[in-house]
């Protein structure tokens, strides 16, 4: 494409009438922000299972909803990306919640570091507030009980 042809192009482009773009559909990600909390929030009362006898109705019931936030993370990555601000950070939400406490601050590698700050950046730039009584991605066994 010669120099012209893109001016060109760019000119026409810039003089298209906005109404010719077309709408954007809405971000099925954005509409999962509040079952996300949910799940979370659900996983957080029912935690205090783990230290009761394996097998036992509170430990399966805090298994179970660790593994819905779990799964409802996976079920969002498998999704189409998002196409909104608020989309993408619930997305990053969702990703957050599920690696509560994830990693150990003994053997974190660099692949989990690049992907907590990726996280972290996603959910500041989108404005998107993990809950207040949300942990930390590092588990450091000096400073806070891995669970309540």
């Amino acid at each position: 494409m010669t120099a012209s042809t893109r001016r060109a192009a760019l000119g026409a482009i810039l003089a298209a009438p906005l109404a010719s773009v077309p709408a954007m559909a809405s971000d099925p990600h954005a509409a999962r922000e509040a079952e996300a909390r949910a799940l979370y929030r659900h996983h957080r009362a029912t935690e205090w299972g783990w230290s009761m006898p394996s097998f036992s109705p509170a430990c399966i019931a805090a298994s179970e909803a660790h593994s819905d936030v779990m799964h409802f993370a996976n079920e969002a990555c498998t999704m189409a990306p998002p196409t909104t601000l608020t989309g993408l950070g619930a997305l990053a939400l969702s990703i957050a919640l599920s690696e509560e406490q994830a990693y150990s601050a003994d053997s974190l590698d660099a692949d989990e570091s690049m992907l907590i700050a990726l996280v972290q950046a996603v959910l500041s730039v989108t404005g998107m507030a993990l809950p207040p009584d949300y942990r930390v991605f590092v588990y450091r066994p000096n400073e806070d009980a891995a669970c309540a």
